[in-house]
């Protein structure tokens, strides 16, 4: 079982208020699982593997067999100039591994 952490940005057109929201999701994914659970310590080394980021991936399929990724174009971020592709820029929901809370 995973748990991802969700952040929601929100302004409401009619009164301006913003919010700023987590919510939390848990679901299975034996790959994604297989894939965090790897790794391990040694006496003088680690391999550690955490989720950066989730995106949605639009497939266009006209059959089972035929299904092919969307292009995504590159984008630039307005808050911190990286380029990204995708929905979010990763500075968007980037969670820090202290505390398990999204950076402000």
């Amino acid at each position: 079982m995973l748990r991802a952490i969700i952040r929601r940005r929100h302004k409401d057109q009619c009164t301006g208020l913003e919010t700023d929201e987590l919510e939390t999701v848990d679901f299975d994914s034996e790959v994604l699982e297989e894939v965090l659970g790897s790794g391990g310590y040694s006496e003088s080394g680690y391999d550690h593997r955490s989720v950066a980021g989730i995106e949605i991936v639009q497939l266009q399929c006209s059959g089972v067999a035929d299904c092919k990724l969307e292009s995504v174009q590159p984008a630039q971020c307005d808050k911190c100039g990286d380029t990204f592709s995708g929905a979010f820029c990763p500075c968007s929901y980037d969670v820090t591994a202290e505390s398990g809370r999204a950076n402000e």
